[in-house]
């Protein structure tokens, strides 16, 4: 099986990926650990809202294998779209 790494030694978050992950930081910082992903979720969702920062959730996404319809994938959070 072929896997590229990628090198993130160097990587500068930019604006908003730099206030997502504060966000989720809030969030882990406050909740700490041992709790269901649907509070993860909600708490970060009021994060995301106090920091004016848009989002979806629970958006739906049709996935393809040689143009063929073989399901959906249902992303939790999609920032900004």
């Amino acid at each position: 099986m072929h896997s590229e790494r990628t090198d993130f030694r160097h990587y500068k978050p930019d604006g908003l990926t730099f206030r997502i992950i504060g966000a989720a930081m809030a969030v882990h910082s406050k909740m700490g650990p041992g709790l269901f992903e649907s509070i993860y979720e909600n708490s970060l969702c009021i994060e995301l809202d106090r920091r004016e920062i848009s989002y979806e959730r629970q958006k739906r996404f049709p996935v393809h294998y040689d143009g063929e319809h073989v399901g959906e994938l249902i992303a939790d959070l999609v920032v900004e779209a």
